[in-house]
C-alpha cells in the first residue's frame, strides 16, 4: 500500500482540483459577468435605449468544466481494456501454469528409483531446508541442483517454460512454435576432463552457436562423419568439434545405441536442441569452466522416459569424458590452438585500444592547431569559436533527440544507496515510461516506440518494458550479427527479432555542402543520400543460408524445375538489351524543368534509383548464394540483377541532367539494412514488382493519351520497363506456388494481408505527399493511387490466400485520414520549433495512424486463391 500512496495522492489531488473549481464556477453563475454586462449593453443600444421593452434573456446554459468530443465509435477504447484485462489476467494464470508444470516435472525426476535418485546423493541446495529441491528464478525459469556423484561437482538442471505469464511474449512464443525447455548443465570436477571442445545441434541451432559461443568460434570446426566410421550417423545433425578424432573417440557403440544411432535418434530427434561439451567455457556463461550442457524440448506431460534417456546421455557423457585421454600430439595442439587465440584476443583488444588513442591524438591535435590558427587571426577577422565547443563526431542521423544516456552501472552514489537521479528516473517511468526510455537510451530508436507501443496498448506492460531497459546494462549485448558478401560490398549487422529486423551502418564523413535547390552534396556533382524515413525505400536482406535450404534439390525434389527453366530461357533473351539508349531530348527537357518543379522531380528520381538499385544488391546475394544448391534459380535471380541494375544506372544517368548523381557505392556500404526472413522477403518483393508494374504502365497510358504533359523523356520507355517488372513477378509467383505453406493456412493468411496493407498504405502516403508531382503529370494523385491499388490487389489476390477487401465502405476513409495525419508531421517537421517538441508534437498523430493500421487489418478481407501461372499472367494487359 505504500508504493501506491504517491499515485493515489495525486490522483486526490486532481480530483479535489476538478471538484473546486467546478464548484467555483457553479458559485459564480448567479454573478453577472463581463460578457453579460457588454451583453446588456449591446441590446440596449439596439433597442433605443428603452430597456423596458426588451423581453427578459432566457439563462444561459453553464459550460461545465470538463468537455468531452463526440467520438463516433468506442471499439479502440474497449479493446484496450480487454487487452488490459487479459494481460493482467493472463500473469496470474500463466504463472501457476509455468508453477504447476515445474513442480510436475520435479516430482516426476526426483521420484525414488529414478535416474536422479540412482546417481546423485543429494537433490535440491544443501542448505538445511528440509524438501525444498526446486529453485523458482522467474515465473518461467526453475532450477534444480543435484550433487554428490563421481567426477561431477554437481548437475543444473534449469527448466525455460514458455513465458506464459507475459500475455505478448507468449502470443509470439505460440506462434513461432518455441516449446518448454529443460538444459542439463553437469559441471565436471577440476581436471577430470581434457581440453577439448565439442558441439552437436541441429543446423539452425549450430549457427547460432557458431556465432554466439566463443570458444566454438575459435577453436572448432565442422566435422563430417563418414559412413565407414559412423555407419549409423542421423541426417541433418551438424558436428562441431576442435578435432575430428575426438568425435570419433566419444561416440562409443553404447553411446550411440542410446541416443546417437540412428534409430535411436529417431525418436529424440523432436526433443533434442544441442550437445555442448566444453573445457573452456566463456566467463559470462559461468563462473565454471569445464561443462557438458545439453538441451532439450520437454515431451508431452508424464512422457520420462525420453526425459530419463537425456539424463543417462548426460551422465554417459561424463563418465566417458573422465576416462577419457587425449595423446601428447593432441595435447600439444589444444594448447597450442588455445595459445593463439588468447593472442589473438589481446592483439584484437591492442588493436582497438590504439585506434582510440590515435583518433583521441589527432582531436586533440585539431583543437590545438584551431587555437593557434585563432591566436594569428587580425582582430578585425571572424572566428568560429563554437568550432572549437563542437564535439568531433557527427551525430547519429537517426536519433531525433540525442543527449548523454542514462548509465543503469551508475545507479549508486558510491555508498550503495541508489542516487536521486535513480529514482527520479524509476518514478518517471512509473507515470510516464516513454520519457523514462527515451532518457535511459538518449535517442528515439526501437526501444522507444516498443515502449510507446505497449504504453498506449496497456499500461502496465510499457512500465515494465521501461522498467527493463532501466535494469538492463547491455540490452544489444546478446545480439547476433552477420555480414552480407564482400563481392557485393555490404557491410551490415543484422538484428535478430520475431518480425522484421534492422541493421545500421552509420558513415563518418565531414560535414556536406548544399547546393542552389538545397539538397546536401557530398562532393561536387554527388547528391548525398536523403534521410531515411519510415516511408523511404529500404535495402532488405535475409538469411541466405535459408534461402539456401529453400531452393536445394535435394532437399526440396519437388520444385518445378521445367517451369523454371522455361522462365530462365526467357530472361536470358533480355528483350531490352538496347531499349534503354538515350537522346539528346533528355538533356533539353531537364532545363526546362525549373522552378520548385525541379527539386520535386530530382527527389522521385532519387527514389526510384534507391528502389531499383536496393533490389540489385538482393538479387545479386541471392544468385552467388545458391549457385551450388540451384544453379537454374541463381541464374535467374542473376538476371534479376541485371535488369535492376540497369534500371537504377539508366535513372542515375537521368540525375546527370540536372547536374546530379549518387554515389551508389557509398550508397551501399552506408545505406541501412531491413532483415526479413526469407519468406517475408518473398512477399514483399513480389509485391513490390507487381505495384512497380502497374505504376510505371498507368503513368506511360496517361502520357501516351496526354503527350502535352509528357515532361521527361524517361517516360517514354516505361513500356518496356515494366514488362521487366511483370517478369519479375511471374518468377516470384513460380516460387510462392512452389512453396504451398505460403500459401495455406492461417499465418499465410495474415502476412498476406499484413504485406499487402503495408505496400498500399506506404505508396499511398508517399505519393499524396508529393501530389504536386503527380499533379504536374496531368494526374489526380488520388485517383491514381486508388487505380494502382486496386490493379494490384486484383493481379495479388489470383496468387495469395487472402488480400484486403480495398471496396469495403470506410477502406479510402482510413486512407485519406492517414493521409492528412502526414501532412501535419511534415508540417510539424518544417518548422522551427525545437526537435523535443516536435517529437512530443508528433507522437499523437503517430498513434493515430497506428490505430487506423490496425483498424484496417481488421476490415473485411477478400478470400482468395491461387491459380496457374499461365493464368495468372494472361489476365494482366
Amino acid at each position: 500500500m505504500a508504493k501506491r500512496t504517491p499515485a493515489l495522492c495525486l490522483l486526490a489531488l486532481l480530483l479535489g482540483a476538478g471538484i473546486c473549481c467546478d464548484a467555483l464556477a457553479a458559485a459564480g453563475s448567479d454573478d453577472p459577468t463581463f460578457e453579460d454586462i457588454l451583453a446588456a449593453d449591446v441590446d440596449a443600444s439596439l433597442s433605443g435605449g428603452n430597456a423596458a421593452q426588451t423581453p427578459p434573456s432566457k439563462p444561459v446554459a453553464r459550460i461545465p468544466f470538463i468537455q468531452l468530443k463526440p467520438q463516433d465509435s468506442w471499439t479502440l477504447e474497449i479493446c484496450t481494456l480487454a487487452f488490459l484485462l487479459a494481460f493482467l489476467a493472463n500473469i496470474f494464470i500463466g504463472r501457476r501454469r509455468n508453477e504447476a508444470l515445474a513442480v510436475a516435472w520435479t516430482t516426476e525426476l526426483v521420484a525414488p528409483g529414478g535416474v536422479l535418485d540412482r546417481n546423485f546423493a543429494l537433490l535440491g541446495p544443501d542448505d538445511g531446508t528440509a524438501g525444498e529441491v526446486l529453485l523458482k528464478d522467474s515465473m518461467h525459469c526453475y532450477k534444480l541442483w543435484a550433487s554428490g556423484r563421481r567426477h561431477c561437482q554437481g548437475m543444473l538442471a534449469t527448466f525455460n517454460f514458455m513465458r506464459r505469464q507475459d500475455l505478448l511474449a507468449y502470443s509470439v512464443q505460440a506462434v513461432r512454435g518455441a516449446r518448454d525447455n529443460l538444459e542439463l548443465e553437469v559441471q565436471m570436477s577440476s581436471g577430470s576432463m581434457p581440453q577439448l571442445v565439442l558441439a552437436i545441434a541441429l543446423p539452425a541451432t549450430a549457427r547460432v552457436m557458431e556465432l554466439d559461443s566463443a570458444d566454438i568460434k575459435g577453436l572448432c570446426k565442422r566435422v563430417e562423419p563418414t559412413r565407414d566410421r559412423i555407419a549409423q550417423w542421423p541426417e541433418r545433425l551438424v558436428v562441431l568439434a576442435e578435432h575430428s578424432s575426438i568425435f570419433y573417440d566419444l561416440m562409443t557403440g553404447q553411446l550411440l545405441g542410446l541416443a546417437f544411432g540412428k534409430d535411436a535418434f529417431q525418436s529424440l530427434r523432436p526433443f533434442f536442441r544441442f550437445l555442448h561439451i566444453t573445457s573452456d567455457l566463456a566467463e559470462e556463461d559461468g563462473n565454471h569452466q569445464q561443462v557438458i550442457r545439453l538441451s532439450f524440448s520437454l515431451p508431452p506431460k508424464g512422457d520420462t522416459a525420453i526425459v530419463d534417456r537425456f539424463l543417462s546421455l548426460a551422465l554417459l557423457l561424463a563418465d566417458l569424458l573422465a576416462s577419457y585421454r587425449l595423446s601428447p600430439e593432441q595435447q600439444k595442439r589444444a594448447s597450442e590452438a588455445r595459445q593463439r587465440l588468447a593472442t589473438g584476443q589481446q592483439q584484437e583488444g591492442g588493436v582497438l585500444e590504439g585506434l582510440a588513442k590515435r583518433a583521441e591524438e589527432r582531436r586533440l591535435q585539431k583543437l590545438k592547431q584551431e587555437a593557434e590558427r585563432l591566436k594569428r587571426l587580425a582582430p578585425d577577422q571572424p572566428c568560429n569559436k563554437r568550432a572549437l565547443l563542437r564535439p568531433s563526431h557527427k551525430t547519429s542521423r537517426r536519433n531525433l533527440l540525442s543527449f548523454k544516456p542514462f548509465r543503469p552501472q551508475a545507479m549508486g552514489d558510491g555508498r550503495g544507496s541508489p542516487s536521486v537521479r535513480t529514482c527520479s528516473l524509476f518514478l518517471v517511468a512509473f507515470f510516464c515510461p516513454p520519457i523514462a526510455v527515451l532518457i535511459a537510451r538518449g535517442e528515439i530508436d526501437s526501444y522507444f516506440w516498443l515502449n510507446l507501443l505497449l504504453t498506449l496498448l496497456a499500461w502496465l506492460p510499457g512500465v515494465i518494458h521501461a522498467m527493463w531497459v532501466l535494469l538492463s546494462r547491455n540490452p544489444l549485448s546478446r545480439n547476433m550479427q552477420t555480414t552480407l558478401s564482400t563481392r557485393v560490398g555490404v557491410a551490415r549487422s543484422a538484428t535478430r527479432t520475431a518480425g522484421a529486423r534492422r541493421a545500421v551502418v552509420q558513415p563518418v564523413r565531414a560535414a556536406a555542402a548544399t547546393d542552389d535547390l538545397g539538397f546536401k552534396m557530398m562532393r561536387k556533382g554527388v547528391k548525398e543520400a536523403a534521410k531515411e524515413t519510415i516511408l523511404s525505400p529500404r535495402f532488405y536482406t535475409t538469411d541466405f543460408d535459408e534461402m539456401d535450404e529453400i531452393f536445394n534439390l535435394e532437399k526440396n525434389p519437388n520444385l518445378p524445375m521445367a517451369e523454371l527453366e522455361a522462365m530462365l530461357s526467357e530472361f536470358r533473351k533480355d528483350y531490352n538489351q538496347k531499349h534503354f539508349v538515350r537522346n539528346d531530348g533528355f538533356a533539353e527537357a531537364a532545363e526546362a524543368i525549373q522552378g520548385p518543379m525541379r527539386k520535386i522531380f530530382i527527389e522521385f528520381l532519387e527514389r526510384s534509383c534507391t528502389a531499383e538499385f536496393s533490389g540489385f544488391l538482393l538479387y545479386k546475394e541471392l544468385g552467388r548464394r545458391l549457385q551450388k544448391s540451384n544453379p537454374v534459380v541463381a541464374e535467374i535471380f542473376t538476371l534479376l540483377a541485371r535488369d535492376e541494375a540497369r534500371h537504377a544506372g539508366f535513372i542515375n544517368k537521368a540525375l546527370s541532367d540536372f547536374n546530379l548523381a549518387l554515389d551508389l557505392g557509398f550508397l551501399t556500404k552506408n545505406r541501412t539494412y531491413t532483415f526479413f526472413q526469407p519468406k517475408y522477403i518473398i512477399y514483399a518483393t513480389y509485391l513490390s514488382e507487381k505495384i512497380g508494374y502497374w505504376r510505371y504502365i498507368s503513368i506511360y497510358r496517361h502520357l501516351q493519351r496526354n503527350p502535352d504533359n509528357q515532361l521527361y523523356p524517361m517516360f517514354e520507355y516505361f513500356e518496356n520497363w515494366c514488362q521487366d517488372e511483370n517478369r519479375h513477378g511471374d518468377f516470384l509467383t513460380a516460387i510462392l506456388k512452389a512453396r504451398p505453406e505460403l500459401l495455406n493456412g492461417w499465418e499465410a493468411r495474415m502476412w498476406s494481408r499484413f504485406f499487402c496493407l503495408s505496400v498500399y498504405i506506404t505508396m499511398y502516403l508517399n505519393d499524396h505527399s508529393r501530389a504536386s508531382f503527380y499533379g504536374a503529370l496531368g494526374l489526380n494523385t488520388t485517383q491514381f493511387n486508388r487505380h494502382v491499388i486496386l490493379e494490384t490487389n486484383n493481379s495479388t489476390a489470383r496468387v495469395f490466400p487472402e488480400v484486403p477487401d480495398i471496396e469495403a465502405p470506410g477502406f479510402w476513409d482510413r486512407m485519406d485520414r492517414m493521409v492528412g495525419y502526414n501532412t501535419k508531421l511534415a508540417e510539424i517537421g518544417a518548422s522551427d520549433a525545437p526537435a523535443a517538441l516536435k517529437t512530443l508534437q508528433k507522437l499523437p498523430l503517430f498513434e493515430r495512424i497506428f490505430a487506423e493500421c490496425v483498424q484496417l487489418f481488421f476490415m473485411p478481407t477478400k478470400r482468395a486463391g491461387s491459380l496457374d501461372i499461365e493464368g495468372a499472367a494472361g489476365v494482366l494487359y
